[in-house]
């Protein structure tokens, strides 16, 4: 399997939510852009490329039979894997595990509770640097120079717009509705640099990674930029993105000794970096992941192995 290293440097406010709810009239935004939005907005630059939109109808360029075989190659059913795009140039992040407590007034101090919660251990609810009390860690991580900390989110802003009457094609008095997007640019001091995205495509040969890179070539503007849009409200000057890609470094070994060490027995975790779907028997979503559920993905686990969720945690931090 090979991977790339994606980035979208924003250009525009970028909206990406779900559609608006008939009571507030707001559309709310994520902090970040799951792999899908990506993709779609690729496929269809693509296919409005070579004439086979079936809605826009666009044609932007003659028809080839070598961007046709790399959309099938890179969309197709044993295609590309998008993963999630996150607000921070660093690749190296995670979701905050139930496990881990923030310091609330400084947010330098993050704690990991996994090993005590192993070795059924109490601690203590407050940071032993500043005597600040602790909470649970929400949000995300990222890994730098000193370690993992508290990754900041970019800022949003609420743009309000005014509905039109299709009938008359012009502005209906009283109808208003606001869509919550993403900042283009993050200030720092007075100055500000332009928010960037980054995420992992994954290729299952090589053979797909030179398809993707036959797709980038082929949407190249004249400044030699990919240029896209993607989000909501892309016809009202939202969601225009550039992007640039390399190829991912090699994943850094993996050594659990000295974690076992001081965990005091053989142990591994699974932290979920996205949202797991997951079926019970019947055949519904399951509320929350099981041992027995987990087995059937992962037949070779130990039957030692158990769950660690945030009821767990409360509970011994209540001890």
């Amino acid at each position: 399997m090979k991977q790339v290293v994606v980035q979208l440097t924003a250009q525009s406010p970028i909206a990406v939510g779900e559609w608006m709810t008939s009571r507030s009239n707001v559309r709310e935004s994520l902090n970040y852009i799951p792999g899908g939005v990506l993709r779609g907005a690729l496929a269809q630059a693509v296919l409005e490329q070579i004439g086979q939109h079936r809605s826009s109808r666009r044609t932007l360029g003659a028809h080839s039979p070598t961007l046709q075989q790399a959309f099938e190659l890179c969309f197709g059913k044993s295609g590309a894997q998008f993963g999630f795009l996150m607000p921070f140039e660093n690749a190296a992040w995670i979701p905050a595990p139930a496990t881990a407590l923030f310091n609330k007034q400084d947010g330098r101090y993050l704690y990991d509770t996994l090993v005590a919660l192993l070795r059924d251990e109490t601690y203590s609810m407050e940071c032993p640097h500043t005597g600040y009390r602790l909470e649970r860690g929400r949000g995300f991580l990222v890994r730098g120079e000193n370690g993992w900390s508290k990754a900041p989110m970019p800022p949003k802003h609420l743009f309000v717009r005014v509905g039109l009457n299709r009938q008359l094609e012009a502005a209906q008095e009283g109808i208003l509705y606001a869509i919550e997007a993403i900042e283009p640019f993050v200030l720092n001091g007075e100055a500000g640099r332009p928010l960037r995205f980054t995420g992992e495509v994954r290729f299952p040969d090589a053979q797909g990674a030179k398809a993707f890179e036959t797709i980038l070539n082929a949407l190249r503007w004249h400044d030699d930029e990919v240029h896209l849009r993607l989000g909501s409200a892309r016809s009202r000057g939202f969601g225009e993105v550039s992007l640039t890609y390399h190829d991912a470094p090699d994943p850094e070994p993996v050594n659990l000794k000295d974690f076992a060490e001081r965990a005091g027995k053989p142990v591994f975790t699974l932290l979920a970096r996205t949202p797991v779907i997951v079926y019970d028997p019947s055949g519904a979503p399951a509320p929350t992941l099981t041992p027995e559920l987990l087995n059937e993905s992962l037949p070779g686990l130990p039957a030692s192995g158990h769950l660690c969720d945030s009821q767990q945690t409360q509970a011994l931090r209540n001890r």
